[in-house]
C-alpha cells in the first residue's frame, strides 16, 4: 500500500476576511470581464475575485471604472488618471490598490524612483504644476470634501485644465476613494503580481547606468593613452632636436678648417703690400 504524504498540500491563502462559498459559475458577461482583466494584467486582481459571490457588483464597479478611468475624450493622460488614482489610494491606504496604481504607473512612466517618491509623498516628487494641481486636488477630495469650495478650482484653471478635465479628475478621486473602502472594509489582499509589475526597467535602468560608467571609463582610458601617446612622441621629438643641437655644437666650423686657413694664408699674401 503507497504511503500516504507526511504533509497535507497547501493551502490557497485567503484574499480577503470573508469565508464565502464557492462562487455560482459566472455568466457570459462576468467571464468576459474577467478573460478581459487576465488579458491585461496576466492575473485576476484579488479586489475582483473577492466579489464574485455578487457578481452584479462586479460588473457594475467595472462599468463604473471604464467609464471614469477609460474614456477615450478624457483630456487627462493615462499617467495623469494613474498619478490621482495613486494618490488617493496612498492617503486612504488601500494595499491593493497602492500595489495595483504604483504598477500602472510604473508602466506608464518606466521610472519607479518617482513612482516610489508620489507613493510616500507626492509633494516631493517634483511634478509639474498640472501634476500637482491634480494630485492637491485629489487629496481634498479624498480628506475633507465637504471642506472643498469652487476657489479650489483655480489652482487646476491656473495649470491649464478645461472644466471637464476637471469634472474627470473628480470622478477618478472619488471612484477609487469608493474603490479603496470597499477593499479595505473586506480586507482584500493585496496582488504579489501586482507588487513585482515593471520593476524590470529597474534593472534596466541600473544596467543602463552600469553601461554608461563602463563607456564613460573606456572613453577615459582612450583620453589617458593618447595623452601618454602624445607625451612620448613629444619626448622623441624633443631627443631628436637634442641630439641635432648637440650634433650642431659639436661640428667644426667652416672657418677654421685646413682648407679655409690656406684660403686666408693665400688671400693675406695676394692683399700684403710690396715691400
Amino acid at each position: 500500500m503507497p504511503e500516504l504524504p507526511d504533509t497535507a498540500p497547501a493551502e490557497t491563502p485567503p484574499i480577503s476576511w470573508l469565508d464565502l462559498p464557492p462562487a455560482p459559475p459566472p455568466g457570459e458577461a462576468l467571464r468576459a470581464l474577467l478573460a478581459r482583466s487576465r488579458a491585461a494584467l496576466g492575473y485576476l486582481r484579488n479586489g475582483q475575485a473577492a466579489l464574485l459571490n455578487r457578481p452584479e457588483l462586479v460588473l457594475a464597479q467595472d462599468a463604473l471604472s471604464q467609464a471614469v478611468n477609460r474614456n477615450p475624450q478624457s483630456g487627462l493622460s493615462p499617467t495623469e488618471r494613474e498619478l490621482i488614482a495613486l494618490v488617493v489610494s496612498s492617503e486612504n491606504r488601500c494595499q491593493p490598490c497602492v500595489f495595483g496604481h504604483a504598477a500602472a504607473l510604473r508602466g506608464h512612466t518606466e521610472d519607479p524612483f518617482w513612482v516610489a517618491q508620489v507613493t510616500i509623498n507626492h509633494r516631493h516628487a517634483g511634478l509639474s504644476a498640472r501634476e500637482r494641481a491634480l494630485a492637491d486636488y485629489a487629496l481634498r477630495i479624498t480628506r475633507d470634501p465637504g471642506a472643498l469650495e469652487e476657489a479650489d478650482l483655480a489652482p487646476l484653471r491656473a495649470a491649464g485644465l478645461r472644466d471637464i478635465d476637471i469634472l474627470d479628475a473628480a470622478a477618478i478621486a472619488a471612484y477609487f476613494n469608493f474603490s479603496n473602502r470597499l477593499n479595505s472594509a473586506l480586507g482584500v489582499v493585496p496582488n504579489r503580481e501586482a507588487y513585482d509589475a515593471h520593476r524590470a526597467v529597474e534593472a534596466h535602468a541600473a544596467q543602463r547606468a552600469a553601461d554608461h560608467v563602463s563607456a564613460h571609463r573606456a572613453a577615459d582610458h582612450v583620453s589617458a593613452q593618447r595623452t601618454a601617446d602624445h607625451a612620448s612622441a613629444q619626448r622623441t621629438a624633443d631627443h631628436v632636436s637634442a641630439q641635432r643641437a648637440a650634433e650642431h655644437h659639436t661640428a667644426p666650423h667652416p672657418a677654421t678648417t685646413p682648407i679655409a686657413q690656406q684660403a686666408t694664408a693665400a688671400g693675406g699674401l695676394r692683399e700684403s703690400p710690396t715691400p
